[in-house]
């Protein structure tokens, strides 16, 4: 999951949900979370979207005739120069590899399985499902550290109203409150 901080696909996910909160008429002061409105509208992430384009783009190569461009290119290595050293971009299919493992397809199985379309779509689209929760689960569970650490400074506090015992999170609230 780590490739998904990738800078195209953060902002295209920025973008769609910006739109989607545009649509439904939510804005930033309602404060209402990414992870709350997307199993609302009942539309997959863009992160998902991606995968998913890319998987298919994979397999649909896999199974062109050998000798097409497209998949001499997917398949292709630089013969007369190296890939410089330290942490290079990945390639177009490493990517899709690194797609294929976070959907919890069998790496070593995948080519297989795409040979049969309709089964490889069956199969895809019902671990795109299961990575769909995990990405959902995983962006309820992050912003609850967060709230429990914040609600347990703010019992503490020592900035209260005295006409109307009011709980201010700092001395700028209490002032800005009187």
């Amino acid at each position: 999951m780590d490739y998904m901080c990738r800078t195209g696909e953060k902002t295209s996910s920025t973008f769609h949900l910006r739109s989607i909160l545009h649509i439904l008429g939510i804005s930033c002061q309602d404060r209402v979370s990414n992870a709350a409105v997307l199993p609302h509208t009942g539309l997959p992430s863009m992160y998902t979207l991606f995968r998913q384009r890319r998987v298919r783009w994979l397999s649909h190569i896999y199974r062109m005739e050998d000798g097409l461009i497209p998949k001499d290119i997917l398949n292709g290595e630089l013969a007369s120069r190296k890939r410089p050293t330290g942490c290079p971009q990945l390639r177009y299919k490493e990517v899709c590899m690194r797609d294929v493992k976070a959907l919890d397809i069998i790496t070593e199985s995948w080519e297989r399985l795409a040979a049969d379309h309709a089964r490889w779509r069956r199969t895809l689209n019902q671990h795109l499902k299961t990575g769909e929760k995990k990405l959902m689960s995983a962006a309820a569970d992050k912003p609850a550290p967060r709230k429990e650490c914040s609600s347990s400074s703010r019992s503490t506090t020592t900035f209260r109203c005295d006409r109307c015992d009011r709980d201010c999170h700092s001395s700028i609230d209490l002032f800005s409150h009187k």
